[in-house]
C-alpha cells in the first residue's frame, strides 16, 4: 500500500503533465498503519500531443530509500585512473 498524491496539470490541449509522490505503508495487523519514511517514490510524466498522430511521452521516475542499502558506487581500478589488468 501507498500514501501517495498525484496532480495533473494541463496548460494547453497538446500538453499533460502530470507529478506524484508516495511512500510506502508498511502493514501492520496489531498497530495503526504508518508510512515509511525511508522509503519514497516519484515521478514525472508528460504527454505531448501537438505531433499529428501521435503522442510523445516521455516519464521520470525516482526512488529514494535511505535505510543504507545502497550507499553509492565505490572508486576502484577503474574510477582511481589505473588500471590492475
Amino acid at each position: 500500500m501507498f500514501d501517495a498524491v498525484k496532480l495533473v496539470y494541463t496548460p494547453e490541449g497538446w500538453l499533460q503533465v502530470d507529478a506524484f509522490g508516495g511512500r510506502v505503508v508498511r502493514n501492520e495487523p496489531t498497530t495503526t498503519d504508518w508510512s515509511a519514511y525511508a522509503n519514497n517514490f516519484y515521478g514525472v510524466y508528460v504527454a505531448y500531443k501537438k505531433i499529428q498522430d501521435h503522442v510523445l511521452n516521455t516519464f521520470l521516475f525516482m526512488r529514494d530509500v535511505n535505510d543504507g542499502s545502497f550507499v553509492g558506487e565505490a572508486g576502484g581500478a577503474r574510477g582511481d585512473g589505473q588500471c590492475s589488468i
